[in-house]
């Protein structure tokens, strides 16, 4: 007598996920996935069943997906924020005035009227002094600003998306009009015709014809130029 058939519970459904994952994964079919569970479980399911589990986990796996997409969009975010703060605060430190220090001898002036003199000085003495160097803010933080905005404007979609442009080539018909390239053929055909023949190839004032050699032929080849039929 063979064992009855329990029917499946929603805790049992539940572990039984990661299983039909797993054996769809190696390429068992929803069939194959029934019959497995119908061998090692107290109960069984349908190709049916597994059919809806099967959509069941790839909706898990999509909205962990997005999960991770929105965990991992939301991480480079704050680090992005975080950066910029640490850049605008470097930024305005870069224009803080940088005290300088002086020292060094003089000589020293002498007292009472004669301090008009010229080279009156009675000997020298030591000097300090600090002066305030304004500073002009330093270009490199500008640029770590303005990469990280727009790598959070990335990130967030806030860019318009880009338009590639394809160049084609012109065709041979629109560098050359078909008359003008017929042209330029038949003009090189006979450059090189001329050329065969000894002939200024340069030269358009006479054109090569069938049987002429330029001498004025007879019609029998044979280029004398007395005219005898």
């Amino acid at each position: 007598m063979a064992s009855p058939v329990h029917k499946r519970t929603p805790a049992q459904r539940k572990a039984d996920l990661p299983v039909i994952a797993g054996l769809l994964a190696r390429g068992m079919t929803q069939a194959a996935v029934a019959q497995w569970l119908a061998e090692n479980r107290n109960y069984s399911i349908s190709q049916q069943m597994v059919a809806k589990d099967a959509k069941l986990i790839e909706a898990e796996w999509k909205q962990q997906a997005v999960n991770v997409t929105t965990t991992f969009k939301n991480r480079q975010l704050v680090a992005l924020q975080e950066l910029q703060r640490d850049a605008w605060l470097r930024l305005e430190q870069s224009t803080t005035p940088r005290k300088s220090s002086k020292q060094g001898w003089k000589d020293r002036t002498p007292q009472g009227g004669n301090q008009g003199q010229q080279g009156a000085t009675q000997g020298r003495e030591s000097f300090a002094s600090v002066e305030n160097e304004e500073r002009l803010a330093d270009p490199r933080w500008h640029m770590v600003i303005l990469k990280a905005m727009e790598r959070e404007a990335a990130l967030l979609g806030l860019d318009a998306p880009k338009q590639l442009e394809i160049e084609t080539p012109p065709s041979l018909d629109e560098v050359l009009p078909a008359p003008h390239l017929i042209a330029v053929l038949e003009e090189s055909i006979e450059r090189e015709v001329r050329r065969k023949h000894g002939l200024n190839p340069w030269d358009r004032a006479r054109r090569i014809g069938p049987g002429a050699n330029g001498n004025g032929s007879n019609g029998n080849g044979n280029g004398n130029g007395n005219g005898n039929h």
